[in-house]
């Protein structure tokens, strides 16, 4: 049965979903796995005393643990977005380009206004003229009645 480990209740504790700490705690685990390797190599595999020793000298290195792994997972990031550089911006350009596309589409063309707006000259110069005449023929002076 194994024992219980101090580090992963100090490095990672209830945030087991945190993956800076559970990197943390996987370096705490490489440096464990490497000692044990090194004593084993040398014909001296770690007694339990050998084994509470490294782990209380472990536990005032977890802000090591902790910046190492922050710094592992920021140049991870920065390798992942430097990788994804140029379809990340090419995706923006193509979007930018469709968006504008989309909108010229959505626009009624110049020559559709320009004969939307003559057609409504002229429907309105009729309804002028037929007014005109009508008071015309009907003997109203338009003049007289707007003053």
């Amino acid at each position: 049965m194994t024992e219980y480990n101090p580090i992963f209740e100090r490095i990672v504790g209830d945030q087991d979903t945190n993956p800076e700490r559970l990197l943390a705690y996987a370096l705490y685990k490489r440096e464990k796995y490497n000692w044990t390797a090194a004593r084993k190599a040398e014909g001296k595999p770690p007694s339990d005393t050998d084994k509470s020793v490294f782990v209380e000298s472990c536990v005032h290195r977890i802000d090591s643990y902790l910046a190492e792994a922050g710094r592992a997972l920021d140049g991870y990031a920065q390798a992942v977005v430097a990788s994804e550089r140029p379809a990340i911006e090419k995706n923006a350009i193509t979007g930018r380009v469709e968006q504008a596309a989309q909108k010229l589409e959505n626009w009624p063309s110049f020559w559709k206004q320009v004969g939307t707006g003559i057609v409504s000259w002229v429907a309105s110069l009729v309804v002028l003229l037929i007014v005109a005449w009508a008071a015309k023929t009907l003997g109203i002076d338009l003049i007289e009645a707007l003053k």
